[in-house]
């Protein structure tokens, strides 16, 4: 967990400056001229446009569903300052309260498709929440405008808010989801649902300042689609099953390398009788297995997955007698550490596989091992295919002698 505090607060920068962003210009930014006030008006509807195309084109339709939510929340947000202060109070409050809802939902949603019955479902809920804002705001009940009214607690500054207490009260729960999910499953997108959220919500703390309320929902749908640029960059460079880059980002590597460097493959040995064996579940397991230990290579060196049971560890910088030690070290680890593997009757219940566990011991521990070919840049071997080739060489070579070694 510690260990990857670094890596989650480099994550979350870019998100921390696009929320403090918004204060910073409204406090700097005296006044903007009058041909681009309209243009920053409507910024919000420009960049939901843009989102949504975006997300279209990656079919990712939770943030397409999410980012049309925004644009009309704006839409709802603008119209507020045209009508009547309790039906304006209203409607800037459901409005904000519906695409904060929607953020919460919809990161439990799967992608399923966008043109599907599933996808026009969203869509389709989407219009029907909009419908019940505008019929809940024509119908100007007094009596919800008690509701918003109401001061739970006696606390000045939430009196200066332009957000009412009870809808602070009902997206706190919502916010709190929301941080669970991402501490359970950390994701580009679940992080952009998390701080859009919190964006909408700062939205609403003083949207009676000048682009106050446009600026935060700008923010909100910059966040939303760089999340969806980092999602579909994963997707595109990062290998689904064991998390590392993959073969396109390895190739990317390689057109940045210098006159000095070394490449290791390596492959798990024995691993299709493994498989056989075990069952392709297990051997998806001990690929994560290795891609973890491989993951945490020192030296300078950044591990891919090459295909299959194949990997490959690039070393910027770096010769072979450098490179030698770290690859010596994770070919260690790897021989050393133990898969236990379970009885396959497992209960389908979780309550009689917490009442069963302990009673019913391992049926087997098993350990595998890695070999491991590695080669330099010289004057032989010039371009990093070359250098790729020789490794590869090297790594049969590691085979023949009897596995479980590095050779060169």
């Amino acid at each position: 967990m510690l260990r990857a505090l670094p890596g989650q607060l480099a994550a979350a920068l870019p998100y921390a400056l696009l929320l403090a962003l918004p204060a910073w210009l409204v406090n700097h930014v005296a006044r903007i001229p009058a041909g681009l006030q309209l243009f920053v008006d409507n910024l919000p509807l420009l960049l939901s446009g843009i989102c949504v195309l975006l997300a279209f084109g990656f079919h990712r339709g939770r943030t397409l569903v999410v980012a049309l939510a925004a644009g009309l929340a704006y839409w709802g947000m603008s119209l507020a300052e045209a009508v009547s202060d309790n039906r304006g109070v209203l409607l800037f409050s459901l409005a904000q309260l519906a695409l904060c809802l929607n953020l919460t939902l919809f990161a439990f949603v799967r992608e399923r498709g966008m043109l599907s019955k599933f996808g026009l479902t969203r869509l389709g809920f989407i219009a029907l929440q909009v419908a019940v804002i505008a019929g809940l705001v024509a119908l100007d009940s007094s009596l919800l405008a008690a509701v918003l009214e109401l001061q739970l607690v006696d606390i000045v500054w939430l009196e200066r808010l332009y957000i009412p207490q009870v809808i602070l009260l009902l997206l706190l729960p919502a916010l709190v989801i929301l941080i669970v999910r991402n501490l359970l499953q950390p994701g580009a997108t679940h992080a952009a649902f998390l701080a859009a959220f919190l964006a909408v919500v700062f939205a609403a703390f003083r949207p009676d300042l000048p682009y106050w309320d446009s600026f935060y929902m700008s923010a909100a749908l910059v966040i939303l689609t760089f999340g969806l640029l980092q999602d579909s960059y994963r997707m595109a460079f990062r290998d689904e099953l064991t998390g590392l880059p993959a073969r396109r980002a390895m190739q990317h590597k390689l057109n940045t390398l210098g006159n000095e460097y070394a490449i290791a493959m390596l492959d798990v040995d024995h691993f299709k009788k493994f498989n056989d064996t075990h069952g392709h579940e297990v051997g998806d397991q001990v690929l994560k297995m290795v891609a973890s230990h491989l993951g945490a290579v020192t030296g300078g060196g950044t591990a891919y997955r090459y295909g299959g049971e194949e990997f490959t560890i690039i070393f910027p910088r770096r010769n072979i007698k450098q490179c030698i030690p770290h690859l010596s070290k994770v070919r260690e680890n790897i021989e050393n550490y133990t898969l236990v593997l379970r009885r396959r009757e497992r209960p389908r219940k979780a309550e009689k596989g917490r009442r069963q566990r302990g009673r019913n011991p391992p049926t087997k521990r098993v350990s595998v091992t890695i070999s491991i070919g590695v080669a330099e840049r010289n004057q032989k071997w010039t371009t990093p295919r070359d250098v790729m080739e020789a490794a590869d060489k090297a790594l049969y070579r590691a085979k023949e002698k009897g596995r479980n070694q590095i050779s060169r």
